[in-house]
């Protein structure tokens, strides 16, 4: 007797903050095989950056916490989501992580695209803070925050720097500096 195989996908729990959230441009690309769970929260702040995208800070001692969207993907969809965070180059700020939700009383775990904790005091240090932690109030505020461009050229700087500090590090470089 043959026994038969579960050949149905392994799918994923996903908490998006910023443009993969329905709505917006990264949704309509990534999202669509996406099923919406519901609306939920996770412990940290949500930093804008100078490139118009959200950056997710997690900190579980937070008392703010970010707004976003939970969804289930499969494989394709969490693949492609990755390839659109760029978590696999060492230019990104992001990070692929697993972390508590907050679902009304209860919490669930799932993957979320956050700054990596090597690049979070870069991130701070060139960005500020969105206001309750809500990029689609944020947006539909249509409150910018204007970034003087000498704390943008410093920013850059640091991003750039950094960037070559991973990068001789990732090519076991980075002895010959120190």
């Amino acid at each position: 007797m043959v026994e038969s195989l579960n050949l149905e996908e392994k799918t994923y729990k996903v908490f998006v903050y910023g443009s993969l959230m329905k709505g917006f441009d990264g949704y309509e690309k990534y999202m669509q095989n996406a099923k919406f769970i519901c609306k939920a929260y996770v412990k940290g702040e949500l930093r804008y950056s100078f490139s118009d995208y959200p950056v997710a800070v997690i900190n579980d001692k937070a008392d703010e916490f970010i707004t976003g969207e939970l969804y289930e993907v499969d494989d394709t969809t969490l693949n492609n989501i990755r390839k659109y965070e760029g978590t696999n180059s060492f230019l990104t700020y992001y990070m692929e992580k697993e972390i508590e939700v907050k679902i009304g009383h209860n919490t669930i775990n799932a993957k979320i695209f956050a700054v990596s904790p090597f690049k979070e005091f870069y991130i701070r240090f060139i960005t500020f803070q969105v206001p309750n932690g809500d990029w689609k109030k944020f947006i539909d505020s249509n409150r910018k925050i204007s970034i003087p461009k000498p704390l943008l050229l410093l920013g850059g700087i640091i991003i750039l720097a950094g960037a070559i500090w991973e990068t001789l590090h990732y090519l076991n470089l980075d002895k010959f500096l120190m």
